[in-house]
């Protein structure tokens, strides 16, 4: 028997979309004077006693790391100090001369974004991964880590973290991160013409060992070792050719637009056919999901804001980090006739902390079911 599906939106979209592009673009940033790398910096005693134990050079990355199902920020946006010097532009406000490119530094294209915060601000790692590099005497300035995260579809991604506080490293390179863990407890302090510049920046990128970005214009040896210089010319960051246009080609993407478009995973897909016979089952589903903080949202698609429906019901199980477990259904059905889509749902309570594994089950319920449901997704609404 047809069934009326009312207001349920049937387009289906990926939750792993590739990295979203950014044309190269200007704009002016008032007090931002971007830190190209020239200044030195003194350690003290302490931080050359960390560097010891931490290991500097990039390690092989772990291969039964779990799984980067979702992104967040390295910070909690409410932390933020006013607005972010965004990725892939140039800042016609600083002055002076690039040392790795040999160019004026306001031709420079910025290859991460810079989070303005306090410099007791913990940084944290944005998704599931491997640190496979910890230096906290990068003189950037400051400690740069570097994580290696697996996408789902064995994508590689890495992100970076620098200005960290050398004094407050907490990960060494070798172990593995869960979202939300924290890499390190304070960003170094910075300042610019007497005024407070102290920042995270922060990358999120295709390759892991940025050394072969080299100084030019003999471009014979590293511009900025491993971490790489934190920007790029003449190309944009999307695709830059190294070494005055003889290769080989680093790519970043814009790392909050990337964090946007990784806060969902897939459910279940847009799907249609025959159910035989009453109570079947006719789906079935199970996801990793990371719970940081914020909300978790069971939406349709696009997430979390859209209606969702199943012909003729569903439910999902949550086994959580400590072995608990806990479940939702609905039934979408109405007098074995019509279908009622379901608004997004906030099931954040059925979450704790950590790596939570999530099965999803669709079903018949009348007997009559045509065994269809719109595309759904779980979704975590990180501050």
């Amino acid at each position: 028997m047809a069934k009326n599906f009312v207001g349920a939106n049937s387009t289906t979209q990926n939750p792993r979309r590739p990295p979203e592009t950014r044309s190269p673009t200007t704009s002016p940033f008032g007090r931002w004077r971007f830190d190209v790398m020239t200044k030195l910096r003194i350690l003290p005693l302490a931080s050359l006693l960390v560097a010891l134990a931490l290991s500097v050079a990039p390690v092989p990355s772990d291969s039964a790391a779990l799984v980067a199902d979702t992104f967040t920020y390295p910070i909690p946006r409410l932390q933020r100090v006013g607005l972010p010097k965004p990725y892939g532009v140039n800042n016609p406000d600083l002055k002076g001369h690039s040392q790795c490119y040999g160019v004026a530094k306001a031709d420079l294209l910025h290859a991460g974004e810079d989070w303005f915060a306090p410099e007791t601000t913990a940084v944290q790692a944005v998704a599931n991964g491997t640190v496979v590099y910890s230096n906290p005497t990068e003189r950037y300035p400051g400690g740069v880590v570097i994580t290696e995260h697996n996408l789902s579809d064995g994508t590689l991604v890495y992100s970076l973290y620098a200005h960290l506080n050398p004094d407050t490293f907490i990960v060494p390179a070798g172990v593995s991160v869960t979202k939300g863990q924290k890499i390190a407890d304070g960003l170094i302090k910075q300042t610019e013409q007497g005024n407070d510049n102290t920042h995270l920046h922060w990358e999120l990128r295709f390759f892991r060992d940025g050394s072969a970005i080299n100084r030019g214009p003999k471009y014979d040896r590293t511009c900025a070792g491993v971490a790489g210089p934190g920007y790029t010319y003449p190309g944009h960051p999307n695709n830059f050719l190294a070494n005055g246009g003889k290769g080989p080609t680093f790519s970043w993407t814009d790392p909050s637009r990337f964090v946007a478009t990784h806060l969902s995973v897939q459910l279940a897909p847009q799907m249609g056919g025959p159910v035989r016979q009453r109570g079947e089952t006719f789906f079935t589903n199970q996801v990793q999901f990371t719970y940081q903080s914020g909300q978790v949202i069971l939406s349709g698609d696009p997430p979390p804001t859209n209606l969702f429906a199943v012909d003729d019901a569903m439910t999902l199980t949550v086994t959580r980090p400590d072995g608990t477990s806990a479940t939702w259904s609905h039934v979408f059905e109405v007098g074995c006739y019509t279908i009622n889509p379901l608004a997004p749902v906030d099931i954040t309570n059925l979450f704790h902390t950590g790596v939570n594994v999530v099965s999803v089950r669709l079903y018949d319920v009348c007997g009559v079911s045509e065994g269809t449901a719109n595309a759904i997704f779980l979704t975590n609404a990180v501050p």
